[in-house]
């Protein structure tokens, strides 16, 4: 008689294929060939996002994941979940936010800004285009991002496009303080703002 064996659970499977399709994109110089998205190492400083681009940004406890991998799939992990819960409240189950990400910084530590728990953490981000009209019928982008918020852990913040504003668990947050590496400023895209 021929038992079925569970070889790994549906976490170690999306890791894995997460895994594989990375390096499916790898060439064999070990550097990135997904067209349209920049990889920014951990030794290059982190770059201004465009204004135009959804910011998701992630302080991953260092003790939740102990390595910038694990940290990495972890976001993914999690911002997978949030967009299926968000799907299901608003959209009917209808698959938003299908489109690449367009730039993403591999995982640095940093402590976790005090307002987030203060805490020693793989500072993430990663930068996508933002939903489109329609892809969620009968809902705005800001509807659509402050219940995607909600449904993210305390460590994570977004910036939505064209907004200097961040959204917290639903709540918008005027930085309040709230400092990351590629910060944008109203003074660094018009520079007309600066009041001296």
């Amino acid at each position: 008689m021929v038992r079925a064996v569970r070889l790994c659970s549906p976490l170690a499977a999306a890791l894995f294929g997460s895994l594989l399709s990375g390096c499916a994109n790898m060439g064999a110089d070990g550097t990135q060939r997904q067209s349209g998205r920049i990889d920014i190492p951990p030794e290059q400083p982190v770059p201004y996002a465009h204004v135009s681009l959804d910011q998701i940004m992630a302080w991953v406890p260092a003790d939740a994941a102990r390595t910038p991998g694990v940290a990495q799939a972890t976001v993914h992990l999690t911002l997978n979940e949030a967009r299926r819960r968000t799907e299901q409240e608003l959209c009917a189950g209808t698959r938003t936010l299908t489109g690449p990400a367009r730039q993403q910084v591999t995982p640095r530590p940093l402590q976790a800004p005090r307002q987030l728990g203060g805490k020693e953490s793989w500072f993430y981000r990663l930068s996508r285009q933002p939903m489109s009209p329609g892809e969620c019928p009968g809902v705005d982008r800001k509807q659509f991002q402050a219940s995607f918020s909600r449904h993210l852990p305390d460590w994570m913040v977004i910036r939505p496009a064209h907004e200097f504003r961040l959204l917290h668990r639903g709540r918008w947050l005027n930085h309040d303080g709230i400092r990351y590496p590629g910060q944008l400023s109203a003074v660094a895209v018009n520079p007309a703002a600066n009041p001296s």
